[in-house]
């Protein structure tokens, strides 16, 4: 049996999207094929413009009665409002999960965020910069610090243009565009660190390029060798208090050191700058902190700080 209308509309929604990284779309799409088999399926839908709130909540509906879990679920959402981004001229807008529930009385689950640290100590992030350094490996230790400075995600480091640089070391706040995950633009400050780090990209970048990507290369592939260089030498720079920190009292095991681990450093260096502050309550801190990484709840913040 051949493909449907609506499967073939979506391949190409998703053939053109250069949003995300390249194992971001890869989910999506997965999760999108379910979702549009039981567009085709259940309301035999033949044009991808008319998708609306009522299949969406519907679809969900059904995911929950099979047990989906709540994690599960909000990746469908997920997913399919990436999927309705990138529909030219669509009929109508998607809601909020919000409206979501008052309109269809869609209830969502929280998913349980796992908690505990994920961040590196100062001597463990050190210590990987140097052996960055030693292997002549540079662009990993401005990858790493750019990540710590600015709370990136690793495909937000790599997709880094020339063109942001010059125009944060203009206006000293870095803007996060398309790379970011969902497509969701954020503003974040530029410490001393980052731009100095900054100013000596731009300096090797030619004019339209990316800061950490070869002419040629593929962002995917320069994330994987990033984070391939962190998995293969972490067990040298490890120390016992990195491992007590993200001890995970679950399985009585630590987290190993990853990127992603970095953001959780962002975001309790910055808690504790604007909590210096005078007049600043943790309310306050958080609504800003959380902006800055790219989240729309402050309780999300309670995983990065070790929950």
């Amino acid at each position: 049996m051949g493909k449907s209308t609506i499967e073939v509309q979506m391949e190409i929604c998703f053939k053109h999207s250069k949003r995300n990284s390249y194992l971001s779309r890869k989910r999506y799409i997965g999760s999108c094929r379910l979702f549009i088999a039981y567009l085709n399926d259940v309301f035999k839908l033949q044009n991808l413009r008319n998708l609306h709130d009522k299949h969406v909540a519907a679809y969900i509906t059904e995911r929950q009665n099979r047990g989906m879990t709540a994690k599960t679920i909000l990746n469908d959402l997920c997913a399919i409002r990436y999927l309705h981004d990138l529909i030219q001229n669509p009929r109508y807008e998607l809601s909020d999960n919000r409206v979501l529930h008052d309109k269809y009385g869609l209830v969502l689950d929280r998913a349980f965020a796992v908690n505990g640290n994920r961040s590196w100590t100062r001597e463990e992030f050190d210590r990987m910069l140097q052996l960055a350094i030693d292997l002549n490996r540079e662009d990993i230790m401005d990858a790493m610090t750019l990540a710590k400075e600015l709370g990136l995600r690793v495909t937000e480091v790599v997709a880094m243009s020339r063109a942001q640089v010059e125009k944060a070391l203009r206006t000293h706040i870095h803007t996060v565009k398309g790379e970011a995950k969902n497509g969701k633009h954020r503003d974040v400050p530029l410490t001393h660190t980052a731009e100095r780090v900054m100013r000596k990209l731009m300096q090797i970048t030619p004019r339209g390029g990316k800061v950490f990507v070869k002419e040629g290369e593929k962002v995917h592939l320069v994330t994987n060798r990033i984070q391939q260089f962190i998995n293969y030498h972490r067990e040298k720079i490890v120390t016992r208090e990195g491992e007590q920190l993200r001890n995970d009292h679950r399985y009585g095991t630590p987290r190993e050191l990853t990127m992603h681990g970095l953001r959780y450093n962002y975001v309790q260096e910055r808690f504790e700058t604007e909590l210096s502050k005078e007049g600043v309550n943790e309310t306050e801190a958080a609504q800003k902190i959380t902006k800055e990484i790219g989240h729309n709840r402050t309780n999300v913040l309670k995983v990065y700080t070790g929950g």
